[in-house]
């Protein structure tokens, strides 16, 4: 196994280049995305590969979207912000490095435990806004609560979706403000059932 962290570095973000082309990833988080920022700032460094002299971004394209939507509105942004230097041979490997490293989909959380966990630690689930956080809920079987858990299934409505079929529920949800899945779907069937 290779060791491709070359360094972490500071880098005036706005000079570093697109290695994907634009439109290729759908942006469904981005008001979560800008609020996060609002509130934590830059928490999590771009992953760029240098060639020539120029940094390209390996990850962290939908970010400096909007961190340039958020100096457009007037917010103040850090003219260097941390990045850290993926080693590639070439652009071939770069973009081999963003497509299988970089967007591979992440473990979600096990909703019941995130909010135990979230509870223990005394922080609201409110203040890390749980509807942008990728979890699943997850009934655990145990015996004693065999027949409860059996009549909470029967008031459930489950289905399975590609990934296009995600993003566009995730955009449709955000685009009609309602993060939770249950309170998007009643709205929606008001507003075309009425």
């Amino acid at each position: 196994m290779k060791d491709r962290i070359k360094q972490s570095i500071k880098l005036d973000w706005q000079k570093i280049k697109a290695l994907q082309p634009d439109g290729i990833k759908l942006p469904y988080n981005t008001q979560h995305l800008k609020k996060s920022l609002l509130k934590y700032g830059f928490s999590l460094p771009f992953y760029v590969w240098e060639s020539e002299g120029e940094y390209y971004c390996i990850d962290g394209h939908h970010r400096l979207d909007v961190l340039n939507e958020l100096i457009a509105e007037g917010h103040k942004v850090p003219k260097e912000l941390n990045a850290v230097e993926i080693e590639a041979k070439d652009r071939k490997e770069a973009i081999s490095i963003l497509v299988s490293v970089f967007n591979q989909k992440s473990n979600p959380f096990a909703e019941e435990y995130l909010i135990e966990f979230l509870e223990v630690e005394n922080i609201d689930i409110q203040e890390v806004n749980i509807e942008s956080v990728n979890v699943v809920s997850e009934n655990i079987e145990q015996e004693d609560h065999k027949e409860e858990t059996i009549k909470e299934s029967a008031n459930s409505i489950s289905c399975t979706l590609t990934d296009e079929e995600s993003e566009i529920w995730l955009t449709t949800k955000e685009k009609i403000g309602k993060m939770k899945d249950k309170e998007a779907i009643f709205e929606l069937i008001k507003r075309f059932n009425p």
